[in-house]
Protein backbone atom coordinates (compact mmCIF):
# COMPACT_ATOMS: atom_id res chain seq x y z
CA UNK A 1 0.00 0.00 0.00
CA UNK A 2 1.32 3.48 -0.87
CA UNK A 3 0.00 6.96 -0.32
CA UNK A 4 1.10 10.47 -1.15
CA UNK A 5 -0.20 13.51 0.64
CA UNK A 6 0.44 17.24 0.42
CA UNK A 7 -0.72 19.56 3.14
CA UNK A 8 -0.80 23.30 2.51
CA UNK A 9 -1.57 25.02 5.75
CA UNK A 10 -1.28 28.56 4.44
CA UNK A 11 0.21 30.07 1.33
CA UNK A 12 0.69 33.77 0.65
CA UNK A 13 3.36 34.61 -1.93
CA UNK A 14 3.36 38.36 -1.19
CA UNK A 15 3.45 38.16 2.60
CA UNK A 16 5.96 40.28 4.49
CA UNK A 17 7.81 38.11 6.99
CA UNK A 18 10.17 38.90 9.83
CA UNK A 19 12.41 36.54 11.81
CA UNK A 20 10.90 36.03 15.25
CA UNK A 21 14.23 37.11 16.79
CA UNK A 22 13.53 40.64 15.52
CA UNK A 23 10.32 40.85 17.56
CA UNK A 24 9.81 41.67 21.22
CA UNK A 25 6.51 40.97 22.96
CA UNK A 26 5.24 43.18 25.77
CA UNK A 27 1.76 43.29 27.28
CA UNK A 28 0.43 41.09 24.47
CA UNK A 29 1.74 43.47 21.78
CA UNK A 30 4.70 43.02 19.42
CA UNK A 31 7.44 45.53 18.72
CA UNK A 32 10.53 45.76 16.57
CA UNK A 33 13.35 48.26 16.23
CA UNK A 34 13.48 49.96 12.82
CA UNK A 35 16.46 51.86 11.44
CA UNK A 36 15.55 55.30 10.07
CA UNK A 37 17.26 57.14 7.20
CA UNK A 38 19.22 59.41 9.55
CA UNK A 39 20.81 56.46 11.45
CA UNK A 40 18.29 56.90 14.24
CA UNK A 41 16.15 54.02 15.48
CA UNK A 42 12.43 53.84 16.12
CA UNK A 43 10.63 51.30 18.29
CA UNK A 44 7.59 50.39 16.24
CA UNK A 45 4.55 48.27 17.06
CA UNK A 46 3.73 45.61 14.49
CA UNK A 47 0.69 43.39 14.14
CA UNK A 48 1.54 39.83 13.28
CA UNK A 49 -0.49 37.20 11.51
CA UNK A 50 0.65 33.64 11.17
CA UNK A 51 3.86 32.66 12.92
CA UNK A 52 5.99 29.62 13.55
CA UNK A 53 9.30 29.02 15.36
CA UNK A 54 11.25 30.86 12.66
CA UNK A 55 9.23 33.69 11.09
CA UNK A 56 6.12 35.78 11.67
CA UNK A 57 3.92 37.31 8.99
CA UNK A 58 3.63 41.08 9.42
CA UNK A 59 0.15 42.47 8.77
CA UNK A 60 0.82 46.11 9.68
CA UNK A 61 3.63 48.24 11.05
CA UNK A 62 6.36 47.58 8.48
CA UNK A 63 6.77 47.98 4.77
CA UNK A 64 9.05 46.12 2.41
CA UNK A 65 12.55 47.55 2.64
CA UNK A 66 12.39 48.55 6.31
CA UNK A 67 15.57 47.55 8.12
CA UNK A 68 15.06 46.00 11.54
CA UNK A 69 17.41 45.09 14.35
CA UNK A 70 17.79 41.45 15.30
CA UNK A 71 17.27 40.96 19.05
CA UNK A 72 15.92 44.46 19.78
CA UNK A 73 15.88 43.82 23.55
CA UNK A 74 19.68 43.68 23.40
CA UNK A 75 19.89 47.10 21.69
CA UNK A 76 20.09 49.02 24.95
CA UNK A 77 18.49 52.42 25.39
CA UNK A 78 17.48 52.83 21.75
CA UNK A 79 14.74 50.19 22.20
CA UNK A 80 11.91 51.90 24.10
CA UNK A 81 8.80 49.90 24.98
CA UNK A 82 5.65 51.86 25.86
CA UNK A 83 4.64 52.21 29.49
CA UNK A 84 2.10 49.74 30.81
CA UNK A 85 -0.33 52.65 31.33
CA UNK A 86 -0.14 53.55 27.61
CA UNK A 87 -1.49 50.25 26.32
CA UNK A 88 -4.92 51.58 25.42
Amino acid sequence: MQAEAQIHVEQSPSALQLPVQALAEAQGRYFTLVKQADDEYETREVHIGSANDTVATIETGLIEGDEVVMNPRNAGEIFQLPDADATT
